[in-house]
């Protein structure tokens, strides 16, 4: 009988070890919550990034076409042969030319966006790195006393196991009956 008490002693110990390691898993996530919210930032700043970047050569790309057309119309307007055609392609010349003002400004917008976006991404990158390099030490910290907690249990349940194999099975369906 005095075994099955030490067998119950030892399932007790385990119970609160298990306990324990449940909470260094939670004590672990907490410590990487920072890290892990700037670097969260970073790819969302990072998408973001891509995205202004793709705009930009959009815009490129649509003030380039629209150059390589204001060039056909000057072409145009050297074989125009009478003023009303010549006022059209005046027009026309004018209102591309608008248009890649605003293709421009609107490209150096996105620019200008884009290297305040970098800088930002370069902080958070810094960020990031710096609490990851405050969270390691804790984190080593965290799982040593894990690892600890876990050869304990190891030992306590070596030790149960050890001692069921010298209890009669009837005890021992009795025990597991009302502990289990």
């Amino acid at each position: 009988m005095g075994s099955l008490r030490e067998v119950q002693q030892l399932d007790k110990r385990i119970l609160e070890i298990k306990a324990a390691l449940a909470v260094f898993d939670d004590r672990l996530a907490e410590t990487e919550e920072d890290a892990l919210a700037f670097e969260s930032e970073l790819s969302r700043l990072t998408s973001r990034l891509e995205q202004m970047n793709a705009d930009a050569r959009q815009l490129e790309r649509s003030a380039n076409d629209k150059r390589a057309r204001t060039k056909k119309m000057n072409q145009r307007l050297n074989r125009v042969s009478n003023l009303r055609e010549e006022a059209a392609v005046q027009t026309e010349l004018e209102l591309i030319k608008r248009a890649i003002e605003g293709d421009e400004q609107e490209a150096l917008q996105l620019i200008e966006q884009i290297y305040k976006s970098e800088l930002a991404s370069q902080e958070l990158e810094i960020s990031a790195q710096e609490a990851r390099t405050k969270v390691i030490p804790q984190q080593e910290e965290l799982l040593a006393h894990r690892q600890d907690f876990t050869q304990l249990m190891e030992m306590f349940q070596g030790r149960r196991t050890n001692i069921l194999q010298h209890v009669e099975s009837a005890e021992r369906r009795v025990y597991d009956a009302f502990h289990k």
